[in-house]
């Protein structure tokens, strides 16, 4: 396997080892391993974590990374929330959330924050485009109800938020409000 056959077999910026012991299934794991490092120390790839790299000459999608980072998550919370115009303030990371532990990731590209959230509450988000890939992407409703219950929001007027009064008023978010805990659903009526 050559570096021009890998970047031929692969189309997206951003690619795991298994994927390429996938494509080169006659090339031992060794040498996928070996070759990857070497290419890495060329700068003809990026590392972006264990198992995870990035041809150097494509551009990458820091939105599609945060959701290739950690699976399973989605973009919610400030991120989401910024996106959308609801908060003004422009995040300092891309924040996620996952149904399975809370971590963090700093890579050449940014930091990326994920937050536990319980698996019943793991729901309303949709798989976005943003040129040749997929992110996932809590729907605006999901993102405020994510933001108060995990960052713990007492007041509306605490998270600073620009939300309309159909937003609130919704089937969605009536729907999603019906899924979280009592002291969610006072703040959400206040």
């Amino acid at each position: 396997m050559t570096i021009d056959q890998l970047r031929h077999a692969i189309p997206s910026a951003v690619f795991s080892d298994i994927q390429v012991r996938r494509l080169f299934p006659d090339d031992p794991a060794s040498l996928v391993r070996t070759q990857l490092y070497r290419w890495t120390a060329q700068d003809k790839l990026v590392r972006i974590k264990r198992g995870l790299y990035h041809f150097v000459e494509r551009p990458i999608e820091e939105l599609s990374l945060g959701t290739l980072l950690y699976s399973p998550s989605y973009i919610s919370l400030e991120t989401a929330l910024n996106i959308y115009g609801i908060l003004p303030d422009v995040p300092q990371q891309i924040t996620s959330v996952t149904p399975t532990t809370t971590r963090n990731f700093k890579t050449k590209y940014g930091v990326y924050s994920y937050t536990k959230i319980q698996q019943k509450l793991f729901f309303g988000f949709s798989t976005e485009t943003s040129g040749s890939t997929l992110y996932q992407l809590a729907h605006p409703e999901k993102a405020i109800l994510d933001y108060i219950y995990l960052r713990k929001i007492r007041s509306f007027a605490e998270a600073r938020m620009d939300l309309s009064e159909n937003m609130l008023k919704s089937r969605r978010f009536k729907s999603y409000l019906q899924q979280f805990p009592g002291w969610v659903v006072r703040i959400c009526k206040e």
